[in-house]
Formats: structure tokens, C-alpha cells, sequence
């Protein structure tokens, strides 16, 4: 993300300028957003075997000295690839989560239920599509994903962990706020909230094991959203 510029408005204006500690703080983080956006472009078209610093360097217009103050090799510029690509699918992701729906009666009618389960429903997919579908995309409608894919976990295990540990906190959360809202209810449904986010978290990966298209694995996201859904109000 590029900060704004600083400048005179006016000659004869003299604007503050910022602190030595705060400018170079805000120009590396550009510098470094503009790199590992230049990396995922050069991984994507070249693979990362294929991919150079000196490519970087150029995609990200600065000299090869200038990229090795940031990152000591590709290794390093991988891992942050990743976890920047895993950290702004969950951040685009849990925005589906912000708003659970409440139950309007601690009794529920049929069409009660059903609507929640509706709502609940719709949650869950757009969760699963923003961050499951649109990594899947991401990586096999680009060239060399697969590539990406077997340098992701063969070097950044750590990072996929934290991505795991990250959805399933925001998903537990979740999970808490419909039973305070009592739009979930463990006995109801017969399984703990542990136990749905356990399928939530684990499912995606056996749904892609026969490599579908994209498309397939979307549809196979939604079936999965509208199950957890059905089952969490109880219904069959």
C-alpha cells in the first residue's frame, strides 16, 4: 500500500515533516509490500525454481542491493509471499463472520429454524468461498501454482500452522457468539462447537484431493456450508 506523498502545498508553506524514526518505518513497509508483490508475479509466471532475485528486483523497480536489504534470499521471499496471501484471504474472509445471526426466540418455529439456518448457511459460504475457493483459484488458474503449492509445503510448514491456528480462532469465535446469541446450540445440534470447526477447518483439503476444477471445488464449498448449517439447528 502506498502512503501518500508529502509536499508543499504552497512555496511558502512549510509542512512538518516526519520523525527519522517514522519515515523509514513507513517507506520499508512499502518497499516491502511493493517486493512480495512483485514476487508472487514473477513465482506466477516463472515458478519459483525459474524466478530470480535480479527478476524481482526489476518487477519491483529497485536494485538487486536494495532487495537484499529486506530479504537475505528467495526462500525468505517465499515464506512471505505466502503468508501475506494467506493473511489477506482470512482478512477478506472473516468479514463474514462479523455479524452472526441472532435467534428471535429461545423456542423456534420450522420457518424460524429455517431461516436461521439460512443465515448460518450463508455465512459459512461466503467464509469458505473468500478463503478456501479464492486460494484454490489463485493457485491452479495461475501458472506454476502447483509449483507454489509443493514449495509451500516443503518450506513454510510454520506458516500454513498459523494460517490453521488463525481460522480456527476466528471460527471459535464464531461458534461462541451464535451460542451467546442462541442461534447454536451444542445439544440441539449433538456435537460441540469444537467439532464443527474441526469439520469447517478440515474438510476444504479432502474436497480438492481429486483435483477438481475450480467450479467443482466452489460448488463442493457450498455443499459444505449448507451441511455444517443443517446440522448445526439440528435439522437432518
Amino acid at each position: 500500500m502506498l502512503t501518500e506523498p508529502v509536499g508543499c502545498v504552497k512555496p511558502c508553506v512549510v509542512m512538518s515533516v516526519p520523525s527519522a524514526s517514522e519515515s523509514p518505518t513507513a517507506d520499508s513497509k512499502e518497499k516491502r509490500e511493493r517486493i512480495l508483490d512483485a514476487a508472487l508475479d514473477q513465482f506466477a509466471a516463472y515458478g519459483f525454481r525459474r524466478a530470480s532475485m535480479a527478476d524481482i528486483a526489476k518487477a519491483a523497480k529497485m536494485s538487486r542491493p536494495a532487495l537484499y536489504l529486506h530479504f537475505r534470499n528467495k526462500e525468505e521471499i517465499l515464506r512471505a509471499t505466502l503468508e501475506t496471501i494467506l493473511g489477506r484471504a482470512y482478512a477478506r474472509a472473516k468479514v463474514a463472520l462479523a455479524a452472526p445471526p441472532n435467534a428471535p426466540s429461545s423456542t423456534l418455529t420450522d420457518r424460524a429454524r429455517a431461516r436461521l439456518e439460512r443465515e448460518i448457511a450463508a455465512q459459512l459460504t461466503d467464509f469458505l468461498q473468500r478463503y478456501h475457493g479464492d486460494l484454490m483459484e489463485l493457485f491452479t488458474e495461475t501458472m506454476h501454482g502447483d509449483e507454489l503449492l509443493a514449495a509451500d509445503d516443503s518450506r513454510s510448514a510454520d506458516i500454513i500452522e498459523d494460517a490453521a491456528a488463525r481460522t480456527r480462532a476466528g471460527l471459535t469465535r464464531y461458534f461462541s457468539e451464535l451460542a451467546a446469541r442462541g442461534a447454536f446450540d451444542p445439544e440441539r445440534s449433538g456435537q460441540p462447537a469444537a467439532r464443527w470447526v474441526e469439520l469447517i477447518l478440515l474438510s476444504p483439503r479432502g474436497l480438492k484431493q481429486d483435483r477438481p476444477s475450480v467450479a467443482q471445488y466452489r460448488r463442493r464449498l457450498d455443499a459444505l456450508a449448507i451441511s455444517v448449517a443443517s446440522g448445526m439447528s439440528g435439522g437432518t
